[in-house]
């Protein structure tokens, strides 16, 4: 429902000229059919909604729409309650053939999933920035050209959907006869980034109403027709600071108490304490009806009548609606529709006057009523404010709930949700269901404490196929903590014990133990003999294609050819609407790691960008570090070291949940593949920062694959700053681990390529030229072009025959050319360029160290830059001219995003464009500005102060 704003008093806007002018100002713009925003702050009871409601009176008589909602701090938690709230009313004015346009287009979603109650589910859920275009285009729809004022009071209470609109819809402003105009109190902006994000537009206007003086005080007294003698108006600034709320109140009540003039005594001896208590006892002699109407509303927020009285358990004979008109006479209720306080700070009072058992009655009770009209969202937010009572009903509204938020994006609701499930708690029958979902939702969120809980509900069951679905996702979680070997342990117990006669669950089981034996030593020799026994699959099933999945890390192991481990890849990815094709497993990331590895990188990052926006909308913490550390890894193999780091940084924050503890393997990764692409930037000191927590060792259980990004950031790091032997230990500790679980390819980690690097740097040229011709000879029997050429181009590097070494460097550098390995392009026409330029041959030099530079500097490895331009200036060139360093428009309005602390996904939402789109601008900003990353950038380099 709606909020109806009551017709506000000639006193309300006492002191207010200022604020006044401004939003007015904004009312005849919209006349003119350009838009714009306001956000009024402060104080309760310092008058922000009365300017606001005054404002709506103000546009609703020159004619305009008006759609006045407030927000709830029941809504903080229902995703898109307060923007549903707001457009309930023009929504559900529409006509059955206007809905039926509107459900047409673009609209759909939004009215199906906000006022029809019905999501999509799998592989059919929307993206966050479907939605956010969605209720857009609705909202254009609905204002088409009339102007239109659109009014959210206490906008703090807001959920966070809801808040990302209003972002994304202010960029759009100009474009229709909108005006947005909110109210919050003060809070810490810095706390609430999305907040920030709406004041700090600087096209809006940010007003701050302030206390009345003593001279309002005697106008406001003046126009309530109160007879105040001297002194009376000092008294109330001093005993109210001015608060317009408190003044009113007050003078109202006493002017009730007794026709006799204000004085500065009378004031004083009515509020010893509290204002509000003192208001309140002016209300002890409210009937019980009234009491109990009174006490639903303040539990419901704001509702309607039916609602209400339904809440309230009141008879209708107990004449209900003659009980709200005497809430209203009395100043407690707003006039105007449904029922609702006359002001937040007293229904906060009334609220805090219930007592404890009645409160969670009347809490159970709007449940109940909510909740069998099918607003789950709001029935549940009542529950989560009971203790458990082992209702069944209670239990399905909560579940229901949490579906929603779900489908909404909203992963802490959905935990939440659940757990208070979890207490009511379900039937014995229901609970191990009830324990799996909400397990399976703190995996998703990486809370470790998921494990527990699975383990609960697979204590509840019997047999080995109901507990099943249970220690898969203890498995999953345990690998994404780095527990390999726990894994493999509760894996290899249920394998034993399923039936044979259940194929697809034992063949869906065994590759769950498959993928973590292959990580452990002592398991991956009878891993992959199990894997050789299953030949011939198709991927009919979900257990044949989790089991093709392994046959792509076996295919690698064995160094075959590149073509091969692609077509097991190609036959593993598709768009089945199954697990494996989301990324919160490792079932997920390894075909897509190793497709980057073969070289298709565009189409790695286009999936891993398609994954991380699916998990965003489902609220995946999982997924989203999986998919943002897929992205991270193949842009570091590509050479793309600004979008590397980007991503790297955004799956450690996405990793960090508050009150959570990092996973092991993740910050192993994040830390590792970090210090690498910092290194390879020239930041040494931030990289040896990023490896400094493992700078003591690991725990003997760490994991294999996790210990061997570590060292390839170790040992590139170690190469940066001269440090050879330790970059050549780094090399030797990557091939062992690899030895260890039998694998030696290119494609997993080409250590030869780091130990190359550093024994050239400590002149141990044969031993180098050895360990080279070995990549060579590997990368060759793999076929993958890009690392074939990266080999040729090493092996040149140590090469004694001057001539052979240039002929071999100049076919690296043609089959880079083109191939997206940019960071390998440039350094093989480093190594071309400095070949010939040591050979006496100047002028050839020139082309490829130019081309090197240009590439190095692009892929943001300035140390291999500077090093290529001063072997071009060693050839007699000169330099060439740097970027300008003027920002376009739209990279100015995503530096300001990024300054507001939003992520690139929040960036991409607001703007309605593509993450890669807002990742180019990134890049591009940073090159001008001369900074590497978001964390360097300030309000300076965009012209802030």
């Amino acid at each position: 429902m709606a909020d109806v704003p009551s017709t506000p008093s000639p006193t309300d806007l006492v002191e207010r000229d200022v604020e006044w002018s401004r939003l007015t100002t904004l009312v005849d713009r919209a006349f003119q059919g350009r838009g714009g925003s306001a956000h009024v702050l402060g104080e309760p009871g310092i008058g922000k909604t009365a300017l606001v409601r005054a404002l709506a009176d103000h546009a609703r008589s020159r004619g305009a729409s008006v759609w006045f909602g407030s927000a709830s701090e029941l809504e903080t938690r229902s995703p898109f309650g307060t923007l549903r709230r707001l457009l309930d009313t023009p929504v559900r004015a529409l006509s059955a053939q206007q809905h039926a346009q509107l459900a047409a287009g673009p609209g759909r979603l939004a009215l199906s999933s906000l006022w029809q109650r019905t999501h999509p589910v799998g592989a059919n859920l929307p993206t966050q920035a479907d939605m956010l275009h969605s209720v857009g285009w609705l909202t254009g729809e609905l204002v088409g050209a009339s102007p239109t004022v659109l009014v959210i009071d206490d906008v703090q209470w807001a959920d966070e959907e809801s808040l990302l609109f209003l972002g994304w819809l202010r960029e759009r402003l100009t474009e229709m006869p909108l005006i947005v105009v909110t109210t919050m109190r003060d809070v810490v902006l810095s706390q609430a980034p999305s907040l920030a994000a709406l004041i700090s537009d600087r096209d809006a206007a940010v007003l701050r109403p302030d206390p009345l003086s003593v001279s309002g005080i005697d106008t406001v007294l003046g126009g309530m027709g109160a007879q105040a003698s001297p002194g009376a108006a000092a008294t109330l600034r001093e005993v109210t600071n001015g608060n317009p709320f408190l003044v009113h109140a007050l003078s109202a009540a006493l002017r009730a108490e007794s026709p006799a003039p204000l004085s500065p005594g009378r004031i004083r001896s009515a509020v010893p304490d509290s204002i509000l208590t003192f208001m309140l006892s002016r209300m002890a002699n409210l009937t019980p009806t009234e009491q109990r109407l009174a006490q639903a509303t303040a539990v419901l927020d704001s509702a309607t009548f039916p609602v209400a009285v339904a809440t309230a358990r009141i008879d209708l004979s107990d004449n209900p609606a003659q009980a709200a008109d005497s809430l209203r006479s009395v100043g407690l209720f707003a006039s105007g529709q449904g029922l609702r306080f006359r002001h937040a700070l007293l229904r906060s009072a009334v609220y805090s006057s219930i007592g404890i058992d009645t409160r969670e009655s009347l809490h159970r009770s709007a449940a109940t009523v909510l909740g069998k009209s099918g607003d789950w969202a709001r029935a549940a937010a009542h529950l989560l404010s009971c203790e458990g009572a082992g209702d069944e009903f209670a239990v399905r509204v909560l579940r229901e709930a949490s579906r929603q938020a779900e489908a909404l994006g909203a992963p802490e609701t959905v935990v939440l949700l659940l757990q208070r499930a979890v207490a009511e708690p379900p039937e014995p029958s229901v609970l191990p269901e009830v324990l799996l979902e909400l397990g399976t939702a703190q995996l998703r969120m990486l809370d470790m404490a998921c494990i527990e809980t699975l383990q609960c509900g697979a204590d509840l069951v019997v047999t080995p196929q109901e507990k099943a679905p249970f220690v898969l996702a203890i498995a999953n979680a345990l690998s994404y903590a780095g527990e390999h070997l726990r894994a493999a342990r509760v894996l290899g117990e249920l394998l034993e014990s399923l039936p044979v006669s259940d194929r697809d669950l034992a063949m869906t089981v065994e590759a769950a133990w498959i993928a973590v034996g292959l990580l452990i030593p002592e398991y991956a020799p009878s891993v992959l003999a199990r894997l050789r026994a299953h030949q011939g699959l198709t991927g009919a099933t979900v257990g044949e294609r989790l089991v093709l999945i392994q046959q792509v890390s076996a295919s690698v192991y064995a160094n075959e050819p590149a073509h091969v481990t692609e077509s097991y890849a190609n036959r593993v990815i598709g768009d089945w609407d199954t697990a494996e094709q989301f990324p919160e497993t490792g079932d997920w990331v390894w075909p897509r790691l190793f497709l980057g590895r073969i070289g298709q990188f565009d189409r790695v990052r286009r999936l891993a960008d398609e994954a991380y926006v699916r998990a965003e909308q489902r609220g995946s913490v999982l997924g989203m570090v999986a998919s943002a550390f897929v992205r991270a890894f193949t842009d570091a193999d590509a050479g793309e070291l600004r979008s590397a780091e980007e991503h790297y940084v955004l799956m450690r924050k996405v990793d960090a949940a508050p009150g959570q503890s990092r996973s092991l393997l993740m910050d192993i990764l994040s830390r590792g593949g970090l210090a690498q692409v910092l290194a390879l930037q020239g930041r040494a000191p931030e990289a040896l920062a990023a490896l400094g927590p493992f700078d003591g060792g690991l725990p003997p259980d760490a994991p294999v694959d996790g210990i061997a990004v570590l060292e390839v950031g170790r040992g590139t790091t170690a190469l940066s700053i001269g440090d050879y032997n330790g970059a050549l230990a780094a090399a030797k500790q990557i091939n062992r681990l690899g030895a260890s679980v039998g694998v030696d390819s290119p494609l997993w980690f080409g250590w030869r390529v780091l130990a190359v690097r550093a024994l050239r740097g400590l002149n141990r040229l044969e031993e180098a030229g050895i360990l080279a011709r070995e990549h060579l000879e590997l990368c060759e029997q793999n076929g993958a072009s890009h690392l074939y050429a990266e080999a040729l181009s090493i092996a040149a590097s140590v090469m004694d025959d001057e001539e052979r070494a240039v002929a071999q460097a100049r076919e690296a550098v043609a089959l880079l050319a083109g191939s997206g390995a940019r960071l390998r392009e440039g350094h093989a026409n480093l190594t071309l360029g400095t070949l010939l330029r040591r050979a006496g041959h100047r002028s050839l030099a020139r082309a490829p160290l130019r081309v090197a530079r240009d590439i190095l500097a692009s892929c943001g490895a300035a140390p291999a830059a500077e090093f290529a331009a001063a072997e071009l200036a060693a050839t007699g060139a000169h330099a060439g001219r740097g970027d300008l360093t003027r920002l376009t428009p739209s990279q100015q309005r995503v530096a300001e995003l990024v300054l507001a602390e939003l992520s690139n996904t929040a960036i991409a939402a607001q703007l309605q464009v593509s993450r890669k789109t807002v990742e180019t601008h990134l890049s591009a900003i940073y090159r001008k500005l001369g900074i590497s990353s978001r964390h360097q950038l300030t309000p300076a380099h965009v012209g802030i102060r």
